[in-house]
């Protein structure tokens, strides 16, 4: 009740009120994100790829998954998703590298593109074991 008579003063008409008060998943993202990189304006590739670099490094997946489906990231963007996954494999953030290829990130675009070789050797390292770990447990 407390938390409510702080913020009551902060709601406006139609406004959400988790987000008046501040509380929420959408909250806690804004949070952790430097204030530059609000999700509430995240109108272009860069910054949008920035906010899902830096919750792939917190390890924050849920948090991805609230900002896709709430259409905040839109992950048809060619650029971000292929950035994305290759500064996943250059930092040998295997969870994370799955995690996108799994969200539908395009490992074949990621390869086509000039960009350093290690992150290329490591993507190809990653999908290797992936291959070797399917035959293993096929048999």
């Amino acid at each position: 009740m407390k938390l409510v008579k702080e913020h009551i003063n902060n709601f406006e008409r139609g406004l959400v009120p988790k987000k008046a008060m501040n509380i929420g998943l959408e909250a806690q993202i804004e949070k952790t994100l430097q204030p530059e990189n609000s999700i509430y304006k995240m109108d272009n590739e860069a910054s949008q790829t920035e906010i899902i670099e830096t919750l792939l490094q917190l390890k924050k997946y849920l948090w991805i998954d609230f900002l896709i489906d709430n259409k905040y990231i839109n992950i048809n963007l060619l650029n971000s998703r292929v950035i994305s996954l290759l500064n996943a494999a250059y930092h040998e953030n295997y969870e994370a590298v799955d995690y996108l290829i799994k969200k539908g990130f395009s490992v074949k675009n990621a390869l086509r593109i000039p960009t350093s070789p290690i992150s290329k050797q490591n993507l190809k390292n990653f999908l290797e074991q992936e291959k070797i770990k399917k035959e293993y447990n096929e048999s």
